[in-house]
């Protein structure tokens, strides 16, 4: 006699569970990439090319999505490959502690990519787990346990470092410590298997969705035109506190106050509130609101006064809360039904191509006009974004079933 399915209120609630421990391994994840970028400009004094490097391979992971996304169909859960992609990941820190550069990149490298690829995983585990309606609000708290642990993290990471960016290294095992524990803690979420593919084939055909449905294509074009300008700008904070070229030469541990500390607490205090806004609020509005926050952050960041920039902190910390929400379940609200792994995978992997691009332009341009005009072009596009949304809710069409 075969066991009776399981509870679906059984389901979500074991889920939530987890995912909450989960958070306090990967949420510190989330400062590695600064802290990277911080050695890299205060203890190697790395090139622009080495600097370009950190910021955007990581992002290459999400080009990978669609064909992670093809192989688990069917024949897997997404926590447990999720689980798997971590201990990759947490491989790829030890590596990066190692004291070298070459390997500082190599090794985070690797573990972004990794983390990143798994992003539609988490998107599928929630639609699978959990009912619309519940997962604004549940995967907010989540989400603010992630910053909660970060915050921790990130504290003791400044105390640790100091004004000596070379001692990274136990930060970054530490870190891999940590992804180890979330990859345990995913592997006790109950098992839902993700859906077949309704067809077969090339898993890039997902991204056919971009004109099949002209209203996902808009939003995706407006998002892609805000990401590029966010993984521009994004990456030069710590090149402008940290490079005396720029005149503040800030020390490590100040620049990973400003980096992280301010916006995650920023962050940590938004995120109930940008819970609830998904649960009630049309996407569309959410998200220009979440791009004028972000606008206004890097505008106020750049200026040379540390008052602007504790502002920007935290105006940029508040539209992380919001996009946090929105980038890993927006597709839950707009997909047709079944399609929602698909819609995903397209949105992800356009997330890596700007997220490649933009951080190797950002350092080059950086050099030739300086910090703040390319802050500027930054906040021009968003702009532009956010005009890209408004005439996307007057709804260019429908998307077939």
């Amino acid at each position: 006699m075969s066991p009776a399915p399981p509870d679906a209120a059984q389901v979500g609630a074991d889920t939530v569970r987890w995912e909450r421990l989960r958070a306090l391994g990967t949420g510190p994840f989330g400062s590695t990439g600064t802290i990277a970028l911080v050695a890299a400009v205060s203890h190697f004094h790395a090139a622009p090319l080495a600097k370009s490097l950190l910021a955007s391979l990581p992002n290459a992971g999400f080009l990978l999505a669609p064909f992670l996304m093809a192989l688990a169909a069917g024949r897997s859960v997404p926590a447990r490959w999720w689980a798997g992609l971590l201990l990759v990941a947490a491989a790829g820190l030890g590596l990066a502690a190692c004291g070298s550069l070459d390997l500082l990149i190599i090794g985070y490298g690797l573990a972004g990519m990794v983390v990143a690829a798994a992003a539609p995983l988490g998107t599928a585990l929630w639609r699978l787990n959990l009912p619309q309606g519940r997962r604004g609000r549940e995967f907010a708290g989540v989400v603010q346990r992630e910053v909660v642990a970060g915050l921790t993290v990130t504290g003791l990471a400044a105390l640790w470092m100091g004004d000596d960016a070379g001692r990274h290294p136990l930060v970054l095992i530490a870190l891999a410590v940590l992804l180890s524990w979330s990859a345990w803690c995913l592997t006790r979420i109950p098992a839902r298997p993700l859906p077949a593919r309704r067809q077969q084939g090339n898993p890039l055909a997902v991204l056919a969705w971009l004109w099949r449905d002209p209203t996902f294509g808009m939003v995706c074009l407006s998002w892609s035109v805000m990401g590029f300008a966010s993984f521009l700008a994004m990456p030069l904070r710590a090149e402008y506190l940290g490079n005396p070229v720029h005149g503040l030469a800030y020390r490590p541990d100040v620049i990973l106050v400003l980096l992280i500390v301010v916006p995650q607490v920023a962050r940590l205090v938004a995120l109930p509130l940008w819970g609830r806004l998904f649960d009630r609020v049309p996407f569309l509005r959410l998200r220009a609101g979440i791009n004028l926050v972000a606008g206004a952050g890097i505008a106020l960041f750049f200026l040379p006064w540390l008052p602007a920039q504790i502002a920007g902190s935290v105006l940029t910390g508040c539209a992380f809360a919001g996009g946090d929400i929105a980038w890993s379940l927006w597709t839950t609200t707009m997909a047709p039904p079944g399609r929602a792994e698909e819609y995903s995978s397209a949105h992800v992997f356009l997330t890596g191509v700007r997220g490649i691009i933009a951080p190797l332009l950002a350092f080059p341009l950086a050099g030739m006009w300086g910090p703040h005009a390319v802050a500027w072009v930054a906040v021009g596009l968003m702009l532009a974004a956010t005009g890209l949304i408004v005439a996307c809710e007057r709804g260019p069409g429908k998307a077939p079933a």
